[in-house]
């Protein structure tokens, strides 16, 4: 597919990207992964939502507060520590610590850290596989984290290491299962399909089945609110 129309292509990066799928299981991937100087020139572009914004924050609190009363409805999680990968516009942590959570962040772009940080919180920048000094979270969150991500079983594998007995995982990313996904796949207008930033699509079904043999259990699903096609996944470490 060719990215060059998308806002964050760059010279550096590859004109087409080529998806590939499993003759066995059906996870459609790209062939290949970005080098490191393309990764970095590809985090120098931030869109609007990647990084925290004083004008943004009420308006994103309605969003992502929605967000944080599934999981506690879901999970009766109501406290401990919430890791947020990719935090983006910190609006999910800042949600989670309104309802009483201890908000730790993690995120690939140092400009991202920084923007909230002046406000007082101590997120870091960087990858969860990194983290040996927390571990015992209550609910991790990757929200939309796992298509852009090359080996994501590996931070799924993090996240499981890292949760406390019992604790939460939360994921959202598009669902490559549902209709209005084949839909605009059928009519050549899917925009996944030319996201220069995404190596893998996942469906609920794949997704279920990949988190249970990686130890977790009672599962939830729900439509996101924040991106088209989105899907939020609710699991427990069991």
């Amino acid at each position: 597919m060719d990215c060059t129309s998308r806002v964050s292509f760059s010279n550096v990066l590859p004109r087409l990207v080529t998806w590939m799928k499993c003759g066995e299981c059906g996870h459609s991937f790209t062939d290949g992964y970005f080098s490191e100087p393309a990764l970095e020139e590809l985090l120098r572009y931030l869109h609007e939502s990647q990084v925290f914004r004083l004008d943004d924050a009420e308006t994103m609190r309605q969003v992502t507060a929605r967000m944080v009363q599934r999981v506690v409805e879901q999970t009766s999680i109501t406290q401990g520590k919430w890791l947020d990968v990719g935090f983006g516009n910190a609006s999910l942590l800042l949600a989670c610590e309104e309802f009483g959570f201890e908000p730790v962040g993690y995120d690939l772009r140092q400009e991202t850290v920084d923007a909230i940080n002046k406000y007082g919180y101590d997120f870091l920048c960087g990858e969860i596989s990194r983290d040996t000094l927390y571990g015992g979270y209550s609910v991790i969150s990757l929200a939309d984290v796992l298509e852009h991500t090359p080996y994501p079983l590996d931070v799924l594998r993090d996240a499981h290491r890292l949760l406390r007995q019992g604790g939460a995982i939360f994921v959202s990313c598009p669902n490559c299962e549902s209709f209005v996904w084949r839909v605009l796949t059928e009519a050549n207008a899917n925009p996944y399909w030319t996201e220069v930033e995404h190596y893998h699509n996942f469906g609920r079904k794949q997704l279920f089945g990949i988190l249970e043999k990686l130890g977790f259990n009672s599962f939830t699903y729900g439509i996101s609110d924040r991106y088209r096609m989105g899907m939020e996944i609710t699991a427990i470490k069991n």
